[in-house]
């Protein structure tokens, strides 16, 4: 009885056992159930021995469809395909027979669900082992990357459309992608980028940006400096690089950076415009300010200067009357064009033809050059009435002709063209002279500035002074056979 009694306590010991681990295992199945999570459980021999609820949900099948059937079926049934590979981890000898060559990939790839229609998971395994680790199985997870996928084509519509040339690199400083603004920056598609280095670029900028990312690898961080680079179209801009390193995971090793462009060479030039328009009318206040004064003393002497002449006493003087009096005219004639610089001159603007001024001052252009030997070209298209000061656009003309003429030899043509490009419409004066030198480019439109001996260095500056009040653009092109000034006027 005693043995009999000793073998029932020990029975109902087992079965409150067997009870305990049955609540367990509710329990891990409810805690499963709650993963959001798809897993799955294969047994030793590969059979699919359990699937939690989120993967009911993500399939659409149900648990009698799917259990017992082994891995390659299983697969097979939701046609998952090999993808991405993320990452590998190498299983150990003794399970290798069982799983292919023994490697659990971390892979982005598509399932298909019951219904026909496809969604991205992110799959990945590992292996289970019992108290005496034996190899009892493996434990299959699946993420669904439906919500993640939208947000990355969202994110990468934002990058793509950014004007900002952006790229970023791995830590061996090979490109591991770019934006389209990239791609058009240099005239290279994704595919010639991905997977190089900096030897794609010429040689004056791969050096500098290897150099300098070189020191921010070394000293990780952010980065920002001045540099010029080649467009696809083989012109030179001055750009801002503005990099920082970036860790994909949460230890301190450097995984790569990303770098930003910014185009800044059309700031530079408008900083230029406006330091150089700043000092044009300063100049130009300086001339109203003290012209008038100045004018008054020069109409006294040059008065007297008449009287003493008409004198008969003074008749052996007239030669030094008359220099006199003419370097008192052109004294006035500087201050006259200086007067001009003046920001604030009064403008009387009408809605007028460009064209017609041309034809009208034309005879007078063509008179000038023949007198020299010279040749002008006329080409003028049908352009839109435009709000112009008739007088300053007078100016404007024979001050471009006159520089075009004086820069050519005998027997060269001036052309004179008008046209519409867009909203704009462009009036263009080109010579065939030996052009302007580089080191004066910069410096054109600055009050005194001349090459000629007898010249006031103020044709120019009058001339953009005027297209300044109209507010028109005036740009040019020179070379060794000529120079074309060109003036926009907004339409």
């Amino acid at each position: 009885m005693k043995n009999e009694s000793k073998s029932k306590d020990q029975l109902l010991k087992e079965i409150k056992d067997l009870q305990q681990q049955v609540k367990k295992l509710k329990l891990y199945k409810h805690i499963l159930d709650q993963l959001p999570v798809c897993t799955i459980f294969y047994d030793q021999f590969e059979k699919v021995i359990y699937r939690n609820k989120a993967t009911r949900l993500i399939d659409g099948y149900d648990d009698e469809e799917m259990l017992g059937l082994n891995r390659i079926e299983y697969l097979k049934r939701l046609q998952i395909k090999p993808g991405k590979e993320i990452s590998k981890v190498i299983l150990p000898p003794a399970i290798i027979d069982n799983f292919d060559d023994g490697i659990f990939t971390l892979t982005e790839t598509t399932l298909l669900q019951k219904n026909g229609s496809t969604r991205p998971v992110l799959l990945n395994g590992s292996y289970i082992f019992d108290e005496s680790d034996n190899f009892v199985g493996v434990c299959g997870c699946a993420l669904d990357l439906t919500d993640y996928d939208k947000k990355e084509k969202i994110y990468r519509l934002v990058l793509e459309t950014l004007p900002n040339p952006i790229y970023f690199k791995d830590a061996n400083g090979l490109y591991q992608g770019c934006n389209a603004a990239f791609e058009n920056l240099f005239g290279k598609s994704k595919e010639e980028i991905i997977g190089h280095s900096v030897d794609i670029w010429p040689k004056h900028m791969k050096d500098k940006i290897r150099e300098m990312d070189e020191k921010l690898y070394q000293n990780p961080g952010t980065q920002v400096y001045e540099t010029k680079i080649s467009h696809a179209d083989g012109s030179q801009h001055d750009v801002i690089l503005n990099k920082a390193t970036y860790s994909a995971t949460s230890n301190a090793q450097i995984d790569g950076l990303v770098g930003v462009i910014t185009d800044i060479t059309e700031y530079k030039h408008l900083k230029e415009e406006m330091g150089r328009l700043d000092r044009l009318n300063l100049i130009g206040e300086m001339a109203a300010s003290i012209g008038h004064e100045v004018r008054n003393p020069i109409t006294t002497v040059r008065g007297f200067l008449q009287i003493l002449k008409g004198k008969k006493e003074c008749v052996n003087y007239n030669d030094f009357f008359d220099l006199m009096i003419e370097e008192l005219d052109r004294a006035n004639s500087i201050i006259t064009h200086f007067l001009s610089l003046a920001k604030n001159k009064p403008v009387n603007k009408v809605r007028q033809n460009l064209n017609h001024i041309i034809e009208t001052i034309f005879p007078l252009i063509q008179a000038s050059a023949n007198k020299d030997d010279k040749n002008i070209n006329l080409e003028i298209n049908d352009t839109p009435n435009l709000l112009l000061d008739e007088k300053e656009i007078r100016q404007l003309i024979l001050n471009l002709v006159r520089n075009g003429l004086e820069a050519m030899s005998p027997g060269k043509t001036l052309s004179i063209k008008t046209y519409t490009d867009k909203d704009n419409v462009i009036m263009a004066v080109q010579d065939q002279g030996s052009g302007i030198e580089a080191a004066l480019i910069d410096k054109l439109g600055t009050p005194f500035l001349t090459t000629k001996d007898n010249g006031t260095g103020l044709g120019l500056s009058v001339c953009y002074s005027i297209v300044e009040r109209h507010q028109a653009k005036i740009d040019l092109e020179t070379g060794p056979t000529g120079t074309t000034f060109f003036v926009r006027f907004k339409v």
